[in-house]
């Protein structure tokens, strides 16, 4: 299979994956902050695996593999998670208290833009490890990578 079909379909799954968790498992899970935690870690285990896929199966560089689990972070942070307050919005006008939409959008692409550092953390440790694991597969353990 081609790198870049392998990249695209790891893409999408993690983009399912993380929509799920939005709209189908996270509004069953009740419990003091049960749901946040699960989307946290969730999100987290899609960062780390997503990297590692990417440089392990994909053959993607560092700078492609964290450029594409922070794309997928951006989507779901602002996409997602925007349809979700958005939906919200709609179920309980009362809790929003007249939050334009320009000012929710706002609001979730600063969060994205504050959390910008963990997420290239996260993303790096998956890539550090993809890297790791592909040159050991294949016979090269030195600690020098040429990607």
């Amino acid at each position: 299979m081609n790198h870049l079909v392998r990249t695209l379909l790891f893409m999408a799954a993690s983009l399912g994956i993380l929509a799920l968790q939005y709209f189908v498992i996270g509004p069953k899970i009740t419990g003091n902050g049960a749901a946040v935690a699960v989307l946290m870690i969730t999100r987290i285990v899609i960062g780390i695996g997503l990297g590692y896929l990417l440089t392990r199966a994909a053959a993607r560089n560092r700078f492609q593999s964290v450029s594409s689990v922070a794309l997928i972070f951006l989507i779901d942070q602002v996409a997602f998670k925007g349809l979700w307050a958005i939906q919200n919005q709609k179920l309980h006008p009362e809790l929003w208290d007249e939050l334009s939409r320009q000012a929710l959008v706002s609001g979730l692409a600063s969060g994205f833009v504050s959390f910008m550092p963990v997420i290239l953390v996260v993303a790096f440790v998956g890539t550090e490890l993809g890297i790791r694991f592909r040159a050991l597969a294949s016979g090269n353990s030195s600690r020098s990578s040429p990607v």
